[in-house]
């Protein structure tokens, strides 16, 4: 991806200094050079695919192009790399800043004292420069290797596994901690410098291949698997990698592991049936230990909501059948009492008002809740009460969000994932989570307002959620904070 710089890119300078991290921007506004025009670079070619990628860089052809990286560096120097084959035909100068020193891998690591220093480094490419250096990019995205490095000074591509003996060896020696290791990782890499989010991914991915390598042991001794050939693929986005994709037998399952509870999970499957698709369907469970649960996994081509770009038709048949969904699954009456749930509410009534009560206490200790607003708030939930403690409660899906609602457009089937909140309520209740979602306005059609006060202060609760989450972890929170603003005034009205 290029990367502008507003207050820095200068159209009326001939020179053009190309670099390619933020942080090499500084030495060069703060030096001589400060009147020449800047690009920023910023696209990483150290892993993943390569081949017939494209990456637009509008420089004019009238300008003459300066490059500063670095042969210790991999991601400047594949950039560099691109930018040669991309400009064929353009006069092309370059600053290897290693060659001042060799501590110096990137410009980032320089002075703007330094800058004048390395200028007497800079080389005009020759065509045959030029040409060597198409050559081995050309090289590399025929290779199109999973990942790209430095050794003995010469990019090679190798496989993601290349450096797994490191990483076990750091990871041990840093008590399995996943950000000790990566910085333990990057103060030993001498030669290629990687990026922070590179080790992140080698790290993340050599553990989740350990964890496949100790169920796939663990598996062939369990009967019910042995003597069956199997494949086991993690899922991407899993809370904490307890749930992988397993293939078996021409049929996909989902592998449930490490619940602490597991009978109750496949009663919550039991439970839902059909509506939870082709995952509902309990396989097997190892109940001895609680450590695994199968059930049927067919979805495969699914994705979220959230990733979804639907068209007028496709919005109509997409919500008609989430709402079909949610109507049978709502369609379960049972008691919120007797009900197998992670709350220890005694009732219904109790759970809005400890989850609502936790939200206005964090709203008004950051003043951003009024006391006559907090009083206005639970003296409406008081004056209700009757409504709470009585509504006939149903099935609740308990987490609706775009991310939970997976459409396969092949087969025309809307599912839904992720039942950990599965609980006994309220089903105005899902609607106002559903409602919370305002970047999916279609989700307007689900509302309820056969008793607006109650649908009120239902939406105010997740608006608060949505507000102290935000708040909470430094995030941008003002449109939360807006919207629970304005649902206190409409209940005002109500009143």
């Amino acid at each position: 991806m290029l990367t502008y710089i507003p207050k820095v890119h200068k159209t009326d300078s001939l020179q053009v200094e190309v670099y390619f991290s933020d942080a090499c921007y500084a030495p060069l506004f703060k030096s001589a050079l400060k009147a020449n025009s800047f690009y920023c670079f910023d696209h990483d070619f150290t892993m993943g695919d390569i081949q017939n990628i494209s990456i637009d860089i509008p420089i004019p052809s009238t300008k003459k192009i300066r490059i500063w990286t670095s042969h210790s560096d991999i991601h400047e120097y594949l950039s560099f790399l691109y930018i040669c084959t991309y400009f064929k035909g353009e006069d092309i100068s370059v600053v290897f800043v290693d060659d001042y020193t060799p501590d110096l891998f990137s410009l980032s690591a320089a002075t703007y004292n330094e800058v004048s220093e390395l200028l007497k480094y800079e080389k005009i490419l020759s065509a045959i420069d030029r040409n060597e250096y198409i050559q081995e990019w050309e090289r590399l995205c025929l290779e199109n290797g999973e990942l790209r490095i430095f050794k003995n000074k010469k990019v090679i591509s190798v496989s993601h596994d290349y450096f797994n003996e490191k990483i076990e060896s750091a990871y041990l020696n840093n008590s399995k901690q996943l950000y000790p290791t990566i910085a333990a990782l990057m103060a030993s890499d001498a030669e290629n410098h990687f990026a922070d989010f590179i080790y992140k991914f080698l790290i993340l991915r050599f553990i989740t291949n350990q964890k496949i390598t100790d169920i796939q042991a663990l598996l062939q001794k369990d009967d019910f698997f042995k003597n069956k050939h199997f494949k086991i693929l993690p899922i991407q986005n899993w809370n904490k990698n307890t749930k992988f994709l397993l293939e078996m037998e021409n049929q996909k399952y989902l592998l449930i592991l490490g619940e602490k509870n597991l009978s109750k999970y496949k009663k919550r499957l039991e439970l839902l049936g059909d509506y939870y698709r082709n995952l509902a369907q309990v396989i097997y469970i190892n109940e001895n230990d609680s450590y695994l649960l199968l059930v049927y996994y067919d979805n495969g081509e699914g994705i979220p909501l959230s990733k979804c770009q639907l068209d007028s038709e496709e919005q109509q048949w997409v919500f008609q059948a989430l709402k079909n969904i949610l109507n049978e699954i709502h369609s379960h009456k049972s008691s919120f009492i007797n009900f197998s749930t992670r709350f220890h509410n005694k009732n219904w009534y109790d759970f809005i008002f400890s989850y609502m009560k936790a939200y206005a206490d964090y709203a008004l200790e950051q003043d951003d809740l009024t006391t006559e607003d907090y009083d206005f708030i639970f003296t409406l939930l008081e004056k209700n009460k009757t409504y709470f403690t009585n509504v006939p409660l149903n099935y609740l899906h308990g987490d609706i969000n775009p991310d939970n609602v997976c459409v396969d457009f092949k087969k025309k089937i809307v599912y839904l994932i992720d039942f950990d909140d599965f609980l006994v309520g309220d089903s105005l209740y899902e609607y106002a989570k559903i409602m919370q979602h305002k970047n999916i306005p279609v989700f307007q059609m689900f509302k309820n307002v056969d008793n607006n006060v109650i649908y009120s202060l239902y939406l105010l609760r997740e608006y608060l959620l949505g507000y102290c989450f935000k708040k909470s972890n430094g995030l941008d929170y003002q449109d939360a904070y807006n919207n629970f603003q304005q649902i206190l005034k409409d209940l005002k009205g109500e009143v």
